[in-house]
């Protein structure tokens, strides 16, 4: 590594906000005020008009699939446009438009019925959209690529497909002090519903849609955030998160 990779690589670890300062700067995008924010899996910081996130250096590629997937999005479907990529080392920074609204599992409580359900069928409404958005060939999610691949860290397969359970199960079995005949049993019920899954079509799904990732204003669902995740799979895989969401917010 060159000396002047190390010294941004040392700035990204040691001074992340002037790191991030230094970025929309040179971009000339507004960098003051500039503020921290919660993030589940990356580091984020707040501009004016724009947010800086950086990626941990977990998931291979995870914001350059992110920005491919971004500019998939029709007009008017809410999300953050991009407006700027890069990467130090294994990580990966991306900025993004700051879009108006509060997260939704903010919001969620202070709404009422009527409100609740205008937000569920909006959301139904830009599923849709984004369930009928076409796929350039080859497009595909890499970090899951590696983690179902023959030394991939089974740990990063989220939500892959139903034919990969056995490489989920045969990681689970490994592991000291599991049931190894409520494993077996599982695998025993997937196996025997596969063939339900035969005639799926793959659409693009975002795959992580619990509420923190869903910005609400005034009635309105503003932006879907967070298209790391992103794969072709069926349309119903939105499910898997949206239900354990629902169960355990």
């Amino acid at each position: 590594m060159h000396a002047q990779d190390q010294s941004i690589e040392s700035l990204l670890e040691t001074q992340p906000q002037e790191f991030a300062r230094q970025v929309l700067h040179s971009l000339d995008l507004l960098e003051q005020p500039l503020s921290a924010s919660n993030g589940w899996s990356n580091q984020v910081w707040i501009a004016p008009a724009h947010v800086v996130r950086f990626s941990s250096g977990r998931f291979r590629d995870s914001f350059a699939h992110e920005r491919e997937t971004l500019e998939l999005l029709p007009p008017g479907f809410p999300h953050a446009p991009a407006r700027g990529y890069g990467r130090v080392g294994r990580r990966e920074w991306l900025v993004q438009d700051r879009v108006s609204g509060r997260p939704l599992d903010e919001a969620w409580p202070f709404l009422n019925i009527t409100q609740r359900r205008s937000t569920v069928v909006q959301l139904g409404e830009e599923l849709q959209r984004l369930h009928t958005i076409p796929l350039p060939t080859g497009y595909d999610n890499p970090w899951i690529t590696d983690a179902i691949g023959p030394r991939g860290q089974r740990g990063d397969a989220y939500h892959i497909a139903p034919e990969h359970y056995r490489l989920l199960l045969d990681a689970a079995l490994r592991v000291p002090g599991t049931d190894r005949g409520l494993l077996e049993e599982c695998g025993a019920f997937i196996s025997e519903r596969l063939a339900l899954f035969t005639d799926d079509s793959p659409v693009l799904v975002h795959c992580d849609l619990h509420f923190a990732n869903l910005l609400w204003v005034d009635g309105r669902l503003t932006a879907i955030l967070d298209f790391e995740g992103a794969r072709p799979a069926p349309a119903d895989m939105e499910l898997d998160t949206l239900l354990r969401f629902a169960r355990e917010p």
